[in-house]
């Protein structure tokens, strides 16, 4: 509500109250928003996605925050590689064990916070609401209208794409790599150029005088996934999913042909279902841009 004198009052009740000499400044600096990122203040115990999104809810706006349990101890498992995330991650740090079990919501006008386990299955976030009962709501109690539009965290996919892209061969085709995959490279701003200069053929291979133990691709970009409104094949509708595609392995990015793409489901009826879909030898083409 706008007074007489042009000024509209703050009629928030949460965040945190500013001495009266500092209330003018604040309220001409930033009037009725809250910083998503903040929420890492409040519960440090979690890691926190890169991505917040907001949500119009009743009449008002909500910032959606996904939280992450981590581990760097789980038995026997190798670290998550995080060199596909963005430099607005909060999984800048070593760990073999995540879990999306934290739906974190901010309230844009006056920065209340409640966060909502989404995974209770999770030793970890249980233990944490275990020790701070206060700090934790069950999803249950979220809003429908919101619920409606949760979106399947996009750190945790780069994530899960990366890996899979390896570990879903058998033992005796891993190391080598045989009918691997690689998360499809980001298409180029400027057009790869040939190679003008002739080599020698009789030179030696570097990559093979000194082989690795692990072949590995190159350390170009890789595509960044995306939510879209998509149908995948047998679908019979559309609905809100994140995408990400995969091409056959090579250590130089020779390969560019599409094998596969993975899908996150963010619909209500399936959410976090994930579904990799895999190309016909016969039907896979050269995808520079990897249009699907």
């Amino acid at each position: 509500m706008i007074g007489d004198d042009g000024n509209t009052p703050f009629g928030g009740t949460g965040g945190i109250e500013p001495p009266p000499v500092m209330s003018r400044k604040l309220s001409v600096l930033a009037p009725g928003v809250a910083a998503p990122w903040k929420v890492e203040k409040v519960a440090p115990v979690l890691a926190f996605d890169g991505d917040p999104y907001p949500v119009e809810v009743d009449g008002g706006v909500v910032w959606v925050v996904d939280g992450y349990t981590t581990s760097a101890r789980y038995p026997y498992a190798q670290n998550a590689n995080t060199t596909q995330l963005t430099g607005a991650t909060g999984l800048n740090f070593e760990f073999n064990y995540i879990r999306a079990s934290v739906k974190a919501v901010v309230n844009a006008y006056d920065g209340s916070m409640q966060f909502y386990i989404s995974d209770p299955d999770d030793p970890i976030v249980n233990a944490w609401a275990d020790a701070f009962p206060d700090l934790f709501a069950p999803l249950a109690d979220m809003p429908a209208e919101l619920k409606e539009h949760l979106r399947y965290p996009e750190d945790l996919f780069r994530i899960q794409t990366e890996a899979y892209s390896k570990y879903r061969l058998d033992g005796d085709r891993f190391f080598d790599r045989k009918d691997a995959w690689s998360v499809a490279q980001a298409p180029s701003i400027v057009p790869r150029a040939q190679a003008a200069t002739p080599t020698d053929p009789n030179a030696a291979d570097p990559a093979a005088a000194a082989p690795a133990d692990f072949a590995a691709e190159s350390g170009s970009a890789r595509f960044i996934p995306y939510y879209s409104m998509f149908r995948a094949p047998g679908q019979e509708q559309a609905s809100f999913q994140m995408v990400r595609p995969f091409v056959l392995f090579s250590t130089d990015d020779t390969r560019k042909e599409l094998s596969a793409f993975m899908t996150a489901s963010s619909d209500p009826e399936n959410y976090g279902q994930l579904t990799a879909w895999v190309m016909p030898a016969a039907s896979r083409r050269p995808c520079q841009r990897h249009a699907l």
